[in-house]
């Protein structure tokens, strides 16, 4: 049993609507997953439609925390500590070849 949640990432977003990309998203073998192990950063993707549809979005850099009932519950981070993930982080986007820019993301996922 799941329950909903919040996850904060600093890092970069992809949308992934082609099936079989999303099969190799289920088996761990996406390109940009590869591409972002290769450099020590994490990963985490999920379906975040609020409706019961597919909406698989992939995020890549790091994760800051998943938050709610079977989560965590707060966190704080000082402006040296987070400026050193954004530092380190925005290097190894871009040592693997991404050209987005790293932002903070807050997504809702809910267990449906």
């Amino acid at each position: 049993m799941g329950a909903d949640r919040v996850t904060l990432f600093y890092g970069i977003r992809f949308q992934v609507s082609d099936p079989v990309e999303i099969d190799l998203l289920n088996l761990n073998r996406h390109p940009l997953i590869e591409a972002a192990r290769k450099v020590g950063l994490n990963h985490y993707w999920g379906n975040f439609a609020l409706d019961g549809g597919e909406y698989y979005l992939l995020y890549i850099g790091t994760e800051l925390g998943e938050f709610g009932f079977e989560g965590k519950a707060d966190l704080e981070i000082s402006d040296s500590v987070f400026a050193k993930i954004q530092r380190e982080t925005r290097k190894k986007i871009i040592t693997a070849g991404f050209s987005l820019v790293p932002s903070l993301i807050v997504q809702f996922e809910p267990d449906v």
